[in-house]
């Protein structure tokens, strides 16, 4: 990363303040934060701003793929790290983007994610490695316009870094479930709007479907309980969409 090439964070928060603050924390390897918040009632913006971050409210939500452009729209240059409020960067992955920024090679990084489950990292089941693209030069790329499980979209190859991304994907088994009927509603919604076909039957077939390529295809079974336990909620949260989209 040359002299003229900073690095900006940017995330998306709401009511996140059990977890920013690790999250930030771990990106003193950035020059600046940028976050668009979408009215959190708790200490996230406080948080946010003690990290020095700049914060922006905006209220109009219209999914995580159009708020997390909203961010990228802040930055006018330079190298961006796209990451989650749940996520933080490890010391290893810190110094392997400072160091593949001083010369890259491409304009798109990708890395591997490990998720958590209770604070436990889950590497079966699909979980792992789970590549996310988050690192790229400002206007090379640019997020689509998902409600959930957005993406970012860019042209060329892609570059891949070694180092894991940690996600605190769930604090419990309550937060878990919960997420699952969030996003669930979320999926639905986009399901009705594609105009897919769905009868009674869908959605129990969807959820075995996902069930079985988790925790077989994708070696769930290999990770005991924990491979279980994802194995269920995938299917779980599968069988809540189809259900909802049939309303």
């Amino acid at each position: 990363m040359g002299a003229s090439e900073s690095l900006t964070a940017i995330l998306i928060s709401k009511n996140a303040a059990e977890t920013i603050g690790k999250c930030l924390a771990s990106l003193d390897f950035c020059q600046s934060i940028v976050i668009v918040d979408g009215g959190s009632t708790d200490q996230t913006v406080d948080i946010a701003r003690s990290f020095g971050a700049v914060v922006i409210t905006d209220l109009d939500w219209q999914g995580f793929g159009v708020q997390k452009q909203r961010a990228l729209e802040l930055v006018n240059s330079g190298w961006v790290f796209s990451i989650d409020c749940d996520e933080v960067v490890p010391a290893q992955l810190a110094k392997e983007i400072k160091t593949v920024l001083s010369a890259p090679k491409y304009s798109v990084y990708r890395m591997p994610r490990l998720n958590h489950l209770c604070g436990r990292a889950v590497r079966v089941a699909g979980w792992y490695p789970d590549y996310v693209s988050r690192l790229f030069h400002a206007g090379s790329a640019s997020f689509n316009s998902n409600t959930v499980h957005e993406s970012l979209v860019f042209e060329g190859s892609v570059g891949t870094l070694r180092s894991n991304l940690l996600h605190y994907t769930y604090s419990s088994y309550g937060a878990a479930v919960e997420k699952m009927n969030a996003y669930s509603s979320i999926g639905a919604e986009s399901l009705r709007q594609r105009r897919r076909s769905i009868n009674h039957f869908t959605p129990v077939l969807r959820a075995l479907y996902r069930f079985l390529s988790c925790y077989f295809l994708r070696l769930g079974f290999l990770g005991g309980l924990d491979g279980l336990t994802v194995s269920s909620l995938q299917a779980f949260g599968t069988y809540l969409k189809y259900l909802k989209a049939l309303d």
